[in-house]
């Protein structure tokens, strides 16, 4: 927005108002929050910011230029998931997710990621692991991934399915 902002160090508290924290409202749980610079005309007042808004944040007063750096995410307890951000890639460090567990499904199943990836990503990388027991033996079993047929918008899906038809 006409300023260039070099070496900048901005944080900003989820429980705070304003400068330095969230643009307007309460933190809400399992909410994407968008991390903003921001300025003043001159650049000579910086400060971080956080917004449910990817586009067009509150702006408070003092501060006219805004750069949208990182989004964040919180979960059921408003607790920060564990992340780490180097230039515009964003690392989850997720310890599991179970899409499909406690059950069989060999046909194509949905799984909504946008819970993983803010709607503004252009892309996700994901890793994926597949342990099935059925009974005391191990069951065969595949992942595989296509994109999603039904998916797209704000909204990204990955597809995955059990293979093995055997059981």
């Amino acid at each position: 927005e006409g300023i260039r902002l070099e070496n900048v160090n901005v944080s900003a508290d989820i429980t705070a108002s304003g400068a330095g924290g969230l643009d307007t409202g309460a933190e809400g749980a399992n909410t994407w929050y968008y991390v903003w610079a921001i300025t003043n005309n001159t650049g000579t007042s910086t400060n971080g910011l956080l917004s449910t808004s990817s586009t067009s944040p509150t702006l408070p007063s003092g501060f006219t230029k805004k750069r949208r750096v990182g989004a964040v995410r919180n979960d059921g307890a408003s607790n920060f998931l564990n992340f780490a951000q180097e230039g515009n890639t964003c690392n989850y460090n997720l310890a599991y997710a179970t899409p499909l567990w406690g059950g069989r499904d060999t046909s194509w199943t949905t799984i909504d990621c946008s819970s993983l990836i803010p709607s503004t990503s252009r892309r996700g990388f994901f890793r994926l692991a597949g342990i099935v027991k059925y009974g005391t033996d191990n069951t065969p079993f595949n992942i595989s991934l296509r994109p999603s047929v039904t998916g797209g918008g704000s909204t990204l899906t990955m597809n995955l399915r059990n293979n093995d038809t055997t059981h």
